[in-house]
């Protein structure tokens, strides 16, 4: 019979090192692995969370940089609606002050042709009773003598009857002018209450507009309302109407305007 081999022994350790030493080498570098996770893991979650908070920061930026610009471009639409209002507006005015000067070059005008008319007749009138020869025209009778005691006494009698004509003023007094105003002030009112009833104007209700008038130095009034839609309507003619109706203290000088403030009613 063949013997048994002989058991295996167990391997020699090494001169020096025990088997307790060994397992505590083991342990070390389990927990010196287990060190360097938990570091790695600290340090990859620092990682995430810095970018996270940079993230977070570009996105805070991008919003307020987003609302700044919204903010700058309704600021320019802003400017840009109140320029354009303001140029409307000026616009207007002017269109306004062009019909008020041109309807005022027009009454001058008209105010000269009358007065060159006038002239013209009176100058026919004089011609034709003043003596002046014409061809196949009987010369003018001779005037009878009068007395001159009589001549003088009519004369001063005349002149204590006849009131004398005053010199006119420089000007239109703003008090007179101010006067004429408030005392036709219910016309133009009445001209409010019909713009209120009619539909074609009912819809301004509440809107505030200026009369345009402008007194000629005889006295006479002409006006225009500043909106030249308004002033295109019934409501425009009626206190066209209703201002040519003044009557002003004439007076020397150059035209005089004004501007009346009306409201037609609360819209």
């Amino acid at each position: 019979a063949t013997a048994p081999p002989p058991a295996a022994s167990a391997p020699a350790e090494p001169p020096g090192v025990s088997a307790g030493d060994g397992k505590e080498a083991a342990r070390g570098a389990t927990a010196g692995r287990e060190s360097a996770r938990k570091a790695e893991e600290r340090r990859a979650a620092a990682a995430q969370n810095a970018e996270a908070e940079r993230v977070a920061r570009a996105e805070q930026k991008a919003e307020a940089d987003r609302k700044a610009e919204e903010a700058r471009k309704a600021e320019a639409e802003r400017k840009e609606e109140a320029a354009s209002a303001r140029k409307a507006e000026g616009e207007r005015v002017a269109a306004a002050q062009r019909k008020a000067e041109a309807d005022r070059k027009a009454a001058e005008e008209a105010r000269k042709a009358e007065a060159e008319r006038k002239a013209r007749a009176d100058r026919r009138t004089a011609s034709a009773g003043g003596g002046v020869a014409f061809e196949g025209a009987q010369p003018p009778k001779a005037k009878p003598a009068v007395d001159p005691a009589l001549a003088e006494a009519l004369k001063r009698k005349e002149e204590a009857v006849a009131p004398k004509p005053q010199p006119l003023a420089e000007g239109l007094d703003p008090g007179e002018m101010q006067a004429v105003i408030r005392a036709n002030r219910p016309a133009l009112e009445a001209c409010v209450e019909k713009a209120l009833a009619d539909p074609a104007t009912s819809v301004y209700a509440g809107r505030k507009v200026s009369l345009i008038i402008l007194v000629a130095p005889n006295g006479r009034a002409e006006a225009a309302l500043e909106e030249p839609d308004l002033d295109a309507s019934a409501f425009g003619t009626c206190v066209r109407r209703a201002a040519g109706k003044m009557t002003f203290p004439a007076f020397r000088g150059e035209p005089v305007g004004a501007r009346i403030p009306l409201v037609l009613g609360r819209g």
